[in-house]
């Protein structure tokens, strides 16, 4: 009986340990951002591009993908606001797209305004780039490009998954308007 008082006093023990731990290792102001809204441009004024005439509606498409990425996390009255300036839209390095509307990057910076600052509070760069794959066709195999459609589809949800992905991650004690080129 004693044995079994002192393996039940050693379990409450390890237990509340445990708990007492993971509590620590979770911050006590964790607070997701609230976002009132996601708006998209596309500013390509710096480089000589034609890529809007060929994707005229990226921007639109791209706020569309985010805003559903972070429908958790939006709210009318909430205090941030996401901006998302697409910079860049090329293909191979080549800003000036041929008829067919081929790129495979895009890129740009993603903003968080909120409350309080006439400056962003954070400022990530974001980029993605798709690259064709050098190899080895199996035997019996057909390596098939996708269509056009297809791979815009694919280059603007990436990019959109990867703007929800850092949004999401943030927290209200991160922001600091101070520190946002710091933190890019």
């Amino acid at each position: 009986m004693m044995n079994s008082a002192k393996l039940t006093a050693k379990r409450t023990a390890l237990l509340s340990l445990l708990a007492s731990a993971s509590l620590a290792a979770t911050p006590l102001m964790a607070e997701p951002l609230d976002i009132s809204s996601v708006e998209v441009t596309a500013n390509l004024e710096a480089v000589d591009s034609n890529a809007l005439d060929r994707w005229p509606d990226i921007a639109e498409d791209l706020t569309l993908m985010i805003s559903a990425g972070l429908d958790d996390q939006m709210s009318e009255d909430g205090p941030y606001d996401v901006r998302v300036d697409v910079t860049e839209i090329s293909n191979l390095g080549t800003t000036y797209l041929s008829d067919e509307g081929e790129f495979n990057t895009l890129e740009g910076w993603v903003y968080i305004d909120g409350p309080d600052s006439d400056e962003a509070l954070k400022k990530m760069h974001v980029m993605l780039k798709a690259e064709e794959l050098d190899g080895v066709t199996a035997i019996n195999a057909t390596m098939v490009p996708p269509d056009r459609a297809a791979f815009y589809d694919a280059l603007v949800m990436g990019f959109a998954t990867q703007v929800v992905s850092e949004v999401s991650e943030l927290q209200t004690q991160w922001l600091e308007p101070d520190q946002a080129e710091d933190n890019s």
